[in-house]
């Protein structure tokens, strides 16, 4: 039998069962003595209920995997039901909130940070609505109060007074939905974050921090068609054309996808990714229209319209007429 002991500043000595193995907590004070006596006089539950538990990591085995693909199914499902519902429920809490970010995790349904970015579990979308909806106010709850104290599960009650009846389905249900989430690869420092924010929708990797401030800009295009923005955009973090891109969250708008202005290479990576894909407008005659590179700092001081001019243009690269390379 696996046993970990836990002990912290509480009263008396509790056993939990945990991952198929026993979890005792116990208090600081508390002997080894203590413990041993606790579990003798708890043996005939302790040992029914590891049993329980052994045989259904057992059966977890046999669970269907999800695929890549069906994860980011529920992981865009994921992106359009749960900032509606953190919408609705913030101002009933009385509070604000940063990011949404939508992760497929194997131990986590949610968490709320010291800063208010919020995070949940794809695997949500394989819930009841109801269950989504007590995941959604506990972590919003969190923003008055960062902690799991009685005050805290009052502020959930009070907006939500189903939470426990939810919370237990969850308890009773969640192990099975977390079975379902493959194994994690290796850690891949080009992994997309996808998160909702401002009206935007950002697909970034760690790379996107070499992006400088003052150097960084996008080549933009703009959509009527959201799904398909939103494959380009996740596509050209993916297949590493660029480390960030982001797009209106909207049935149209527009696409952002960001590099250094002086990074030669990216900028051919990433105008080789439009003519993949067809997203430079055309005159009818099939000449390219003459897009231009736009820095940050170009739009922090409010260069739009007939205010902008271009200083990186498409026809430094391309003929616009042949689409020959200049460079």
């Amino acid at each position: 039998m696996e046993l970990e002991i836990i002990r912290s500043n509480r009263k008396s000595i509790g056993a939990e069962i945990k991952q198929g193995k026993l979890l005792i907590r116990a208090p600081i004070q508390a002997t080894n003595e203590d413990i041993n006596n606790f579990m003798l006089k708890n043996k005939k539950w302790i040992e029914t209920h590891l049993a329980e538990a052994q045989a259904r990591e057992k059966a977890k085995e046999s669970y269907h995997k999800l695929t890549a693909e069906e994860v980011r199914a529920l992981a865009n499902k994921a992106l359009e039901v749960i900032p509606a519902r953190v919408k609705y429920y913030a101002p009933l809490i009385g509070v604000t909130y940063g990011r949404i970010t939508i992760r497929n995790q194997k131990s986590k349904w949610g968490s709320c940070s010291s800063k208010g970015n919020l995070t949940f579990n794809c695997l949500l979308m394989l819930t009841p609505p109801e269950v989504i909806d007590s995941v959604v106010v506990h972590e919003l709850c969190h923003r008055k109060e960062m902690n799991h104290s009685d005050k805290f599960y009052a502020e959930v009650l009070r907006v939500f007074p189903d939470y426990w009846k939810w919370d237990k389905w969850l308890k009773d249900n969640g192990d099975i939905l977390m079975a379902m989430m493959s194994n994690p690869e290796p850690k891949d420092p080009n992994k997309v974050q996808v998160i909702k924010q401002n009206g935007w929708v950002f697909y970034i990797t760690k790379e996107a921090r070499t992006l400088d401030e003052h150097k960084c800009g996008k080549w933009m295009y703009f959509f009527g068609d959201k799904a398909f923005a939103a494959k380009v955009c996740r596509e050209a973090v993916e297949t590493r054309v660029v480390a960030e891109s982001k797009h209106t969250d909207g049935p149209d708008g527009v696409c952002c996808f960001y590099l250094n202005g002086d990074d030669m290479e990216a900028h051919k990576r990433t105008i080789q990714f439009f003519l993949d894909n067809d997203l430079i407008q055309k005159t009818k005659t099939g000449r390219l229209y003459n897009i231009s590179f736009k820095y940050d700092d170009q739009t922090r001081a409010g260069e739009y319209g007939d205010a902008f001019r271009g200083k990186i243009t498409l026809d430094q690269f391309l003929d616009l007429n042949t689409r020959a390379w200049k460079v």
